[in-house]
Parts: structure tokens; sequence; C-alpha cells
């Protein structure tokens, strides 16, 4: 008797570790991991100022150069154009002065008024 009694309980027992196993192999642990922020490093890993300084260097070369290209196009693109502009104007008031000349003799002149 006590021989089925230890038998039964053996087979209770292991039929709550067949039950355990099957419920952990179904399982899903969910992880959630936050950084704490006091424990980070003031300094970011991999901030080099050489490298920074270094990256300003090429940009203001690269501001220059751009400056540069302005500047041969302004000298090359529109000093011919401002010279043709001051040719016509210069053309223009040529030609403007004897008509004005023309109109101011042909006008009458205003009677000097006496007092």
């Amino acid at each position: 008797m006590e021989l089925l009694h230890v038998r039964g309980e053996i087979e209770r027992l292991q039929g709550r570790v067949d039950y355990l196993k099957q419920m952990t192999a179904m399982s899903t642990i969910n992880l959630e991991i936050i950084p704490d922020q006091l424990s980070q490093p003031i300094i970011e890993p991999g901030w080099s100022p050489l490298a920074i300084a270094r990256d300003a260097v090429r940009s203001l070369v690269v501001a220059l150069k751009v400056l540069g290209v302005i500047l041969i196009w302004l000298v090359i693109f529109m000093l011919p154009l401002i010279a043709l502009f001051s040719i016509l104007v210069l053309l223009a008031g040529k030609l403007w002065k004897p008509i004005a000349e023309r109109r101011r003799r042909r006008a009458p002149s205003a009677p000097s008024q006496a007092q």
C-alpha cells in the first residue's frame, strides 16, 4: 500500500513537471532595458576636436571657393554687361542733349516780372 501511495505521488509530481515544461515552452518574456542617464559618460565616445576642426576648415575652403566662383562670374559676366549699359547711357545722353536744346530754343521764354 505504501508503494502505491509513493508511486501515485511520483506520477502526480511527474505530471506537474510535464505541465510546467509545457507552460514554459510557450511562455514569452518581455524585457525592457532603459539606460541610466547618470551612468553615461559626459563626453560622447568618438568625439574628436581635431576631426571637427578639420571639417570646419574644409567647409571654410568650400565657402571661399564658392565666393571665388561668384567673383569670377561677376567679373567675366557682369563687367561686359555693365560696360555695354554704360555705353548705351552715354550715347542716349549725347543724343538727348541736342533734342533738349532744340526744345529749349523753340519754347518761348517767359516774360520777366518787374517789381
